[in-house]
C-alpha cells in the first residue's frame, strides 16, 4: 500500500470518529438539555462556527500551498511561522471586535442570554480559529499519522467535555469552554511539532512575504464565508424571528444524514484528478459519461434511503433527541429532499477545469434565493417554510451547476444525468416504500419500526432492482 492510500484511510478514520462524536454529543445534548437551554446552546456554536471564517481569512489553507513549494528548511519553518503568528493576530482581533456586538447579536436572534455569553463565544471562536491551522499544518509536513490519533483522540474528547458539565451540573455554556480546552490540545501539538522543525525562523519578519499568503487564502475566504453563510442562513432567519426553543424544534429537524456527503465527496476526490487529465487531453466525452455513472452509482444508495427515511422520520427523530422534538420531524422531512440532489458534488467540473470564480456566483445565487423564498414561505408556513426555502435554493444551485457543466462540456443538459435509470432507481424506492408503509400502522415500537421496516425496505428494494437489470439484459 501506498504512503498516499495509507494516509488517506487514517485521515478518514479519524474523520469518521470525529463526526460519529460530534453525532453522539448532539444526541446527549439534545436530550439532556431542555429545548430552551438547547437553543441557546445552538445558537452559540451557530455564531462561533460561522465567525471562524472571518477570524482567520483562510489563511492556514495556504500552508497546503507554501509549504510544498519552500526550497529550503529555512523558508518551509520562514512560512510556517509567518501563517502560524498571523492566523493568531487575526483571531484574538476578531475574537476583541465581537465582544461590544453582544446586544446586536442578543437582540437579532432574540436571546437576552447570548449577552452574557459572549464570552464563552469569544473563547470558542478563538481557539476554533487558531486550530484550523493543525491539518494543514501536519499534512503539509508529514505528520499525517501524529495528526489521525489527535484528530480521533480530541472527537473522544468532546464527549467528555459534554458529559462532565451535564453530569456535574456545572452550567451547559461551559462545554464551550472545555471545547477550547481540547482545541487548546491540536494547537500545542503543533506548536511542538513546529518547534521541532528544521531550520531557522528567528529574525524573520512576520509581514514579508505574509501578503502573498494573504493574496493566496482570500478567495477562499470568501468562498467559504459565502458557502457557510449560505449552508446556515436558514437557521439564522429562524433565530432572528423565532424564540430559542422553536430554534431548537427546528435546528433538531434542519440537518442531512450525518457522515452521508462523505460518499460523494470522497467520489469526487477521486474524480478530480482523472477528470484533469481528460480535459488536458480533449476527452470531454469520457468525463460526461464518467459524470452520469457517478451519479447513477451514488443514486443507487441515496434514493432509496430518502423514502426509507421519509417512512421511518418519527422514529428516528425520537429515538435519536427524545419525543420533546416531535416538531421537528415535519422540518426533517423536508430536509430529507435535498439528499438526491447531493448524488454527485456538481463543482468538481469546475475545479477541473479552473474556473472556480463560478463558485462565488453558485453561492451568492443560492443565498439569496434562499433569504427571499424562505421569508415568503415562512409567512405561509411558519418555520417549515425555511426548510422548504432551503430545498429550494439547492434545487436552484443544482440547476445552476448543471447548466455551466453542459456548457463546459458542450453537451446538452438531458445529458448530463442518465435520467432514464434515476427514474428507475426512484420508482423502485417508491414501490418498495409502499410496501413497508403499512407496517407503521402494525408495530408500535419505534425502534422496532426502525429495524424492521428498514431490513424488508431494502430486501424489497434489492429484489426489483435486480429483477429490472436481468430483465433489462434478457429482453
Amino acid at each position: 500500500m501506498s504512503q498516499l492510500a495509507w494516509h488517506s484511510i487514517l485521515l478518514s478514520a479519524a474523520k469518521i470518529i470525529s463526526g460519529l462524536a460530534s453525532i453522539m454529543g448532539g444526541i446527549i445534548l439534545a436530550r439532556w438539555l431542555t429545548k430552551e437551554e438547547y437553543g441557546t446552546y445552538s445558537q452559540l456554536v451557530l455564531i462561533a462556527s460561522t465567525l471562524v471564517f472571518f477570524s482567520n481569512f483562510s489563511l492556514p489553507r495556504s500552508l497546503y500551498f507554501f509549504i510544498p513549494r519552500a526550497r529550503s528548511v529555512d523558508e518551509r519553518k520562514h512560512v510556517s511561522f509567518q501563517v502560524i503568528t498571523a492566523t493568531m493576530f487575526f483571531s484574538i482581533l476578531c475574537t476583541l471586535l465581537i465582544l461590544p456586538f453582544a446586544p446586536f447579536l442578543a437582540n437579532f436572534m432574540q436571546n437576552p442570554a447570548i449577552k452574557s455569553s459572549i464570552i464563552f463565544i469569544a473563547c470558542y471562536l478563538f481557539f476554533l480559529s487558531v486550530s484550523d491551522l493543525f491539518e494543514p499544518f501536519m499534512v503539509s509536513v508529514g505528520h499525517v499519522p501524529v495528526m489521525a490519533w489527535v484528530e480521533a483522540l480530541c472527537g473522544v474528547g468532546f464527549i467528555l467535555a459534554i458529559l462532565v458539565p451535564l453530569i456535574l451540573g456545572i452550567d451547559y455554556r461551559c462545554i464551550l469552554i472545555l471545547y477550547s480546552a481540547i482545541l487548546g490540545i491540536k494547537i500545542i501539538v503543533m506548536l511542538y511539532y513546529f518547534f521541532q522543525m528544521e531550520g531557522e525562523y528567528f529574525g524573520v519578519s512576520v509581514l514579508g512575504g505574509i501578503f502573498k499568503k494573504i493574496q493566496y487564502a482570500a478567495p477562499l475566504a470568501l468562498g467559504s464565508m459565502i458557502g457557510i453563510l449560505g449552508r446556515r442562513i436558514d437557521q439564522f432567519i429562524i433565530s432572528s424571528m423565532y424564540l430559542p426553543a422553536e430554534y431548537a424544534i427546528y435546528a433538531r429537524g434542519a440537518f442531512e444524514l450525518p457522515l452521508i456527503t462523505l460518499i460523494p465527496m470522497t467520489i469526487s476526490n477521486l474524480m478530480l484528478p482523472e477528470f484533469v487529465k481528460d480535459f488536458s487531453n480533449n476527452r470531454v466525452e469520457r468525463v460526461a459519461w464518467q459524470f452520469a455513472d457517478k451519479a447513477r452509482k451514488v443514486a443507487l444508495i441515496f434514493f432509496p434511503l430518502t423514502i426509507l427515511m421519509l417512512i421511518l422520520a418519527k422514529a428516528f427523530i425520537v429515538l435519536m433527541f427524545s419525543d420533546k422534538y416531535l416538531g421537528s420531524v415535519p422540518i426533517f422531512r423536508i430536509y430529507l429532499l435535498i439528499l438526491p440532489f447531493r448524488i454527485t458534488i456538481h463543482g468538481v467540473i469546475f475545479k477541473a477545469v479552473g474556473k472556480t470564480y463560478l463558485f462565488i456566483v453558485g453561492d451568492l445565487l443560492y443565498i439569496f434565493s434562499n433569504v427571499f423564498i424562505s421569508l415568503v414561505l415562512i409567512k405561509l408556513f411558519g418555520m417549515n417554510g425555511a426548510a422548504w426555502g432551503t430545498v429550494i435554493a439547492v434545487a436552484i444551485f443544482v440547476f445552476y451547476f448543471s447548466l455551466n457543466n453542459s456548457k463546459i462540456l458542450n453537451i446538452p443538459l438531458s445529458r448530463l444525468f442518465p435520467w432514464y435509470h434515476l427514474l428507475k432507481i426512484a420508482i423502485v424506492s417508491g414501490i418498495s416504500g409502499i410496501l413497508v408503509l403499512p407496517l407503521l400502522y402494525v408495530i408500535n415500537s419505534y425502534f422496532m419500526q426502525l429495524i424492521i421496516i428498514t431490513v424488508l425496505f431494502f430486501v424489497y428494494y434489492v429484489f426489483f432492482e435486480s429483477q429490472i437489470v436481468l430483465y433489462f439484459m434478457f429482453f
